[in-house]
């Protein structure tokens, strides 16, 4: 049986837009997922190295680099009409008094987040 391959998404999860779900054109051809814990040092007299005692967790972080192609797929589209949908995902809904949390999901990978960070590069060629 062959693989079928799936096509990422993320989905809007609360607030004015919540349940709207946008397909990214093409799927990322690799992501990073980032988990990291803090750890303070505490110096004790006597030894001669310092104990760590763990502080709390940070935050996961997932980060992937999206293609939008609307010149092979749809000739005269604007781009900035399908990547406004994305970095709208950034903006303070009414509701929320916050962004809303979305769901990135890539067939059985699924992250919940917030989106603090997007760029944007146009390039024409």
């Amino acid at each position: 049986m062959p693989i079928q391959l799936e096509k990422a998404t993320v989905t809007v999860l609360e607030g004015r837009r919540a349940g709207e779900a946008f397909p990214v054109l093409f799927n990322p051809t690799e992501y990073s997922h980032e988990i990291s814990n803090n750890f303070q040092e505490v110096a004790l007299p006597g030894l001669g190295n310092p104990i760590l005692q763990f502080v709390n967790g940070e935050s996961q972080q997932l980060s992937m680099e999206l293609l939008f192609d609307t010149w092979t797929i749809n000739r005269g589209q604007d781009v900035s009409d399908l990547t406004r949908r994305f970095s709208d995902m950034l903006a303070i809904d009414a509701d929320l008094h916050a962004p809303p949390p979305v769901s990135f999901q890539w067939g059985s990978f699924e992250f919940t987040a917030v989106i603090p960070t997007l760029s944007q590069r146009f390039t024409m060629f």
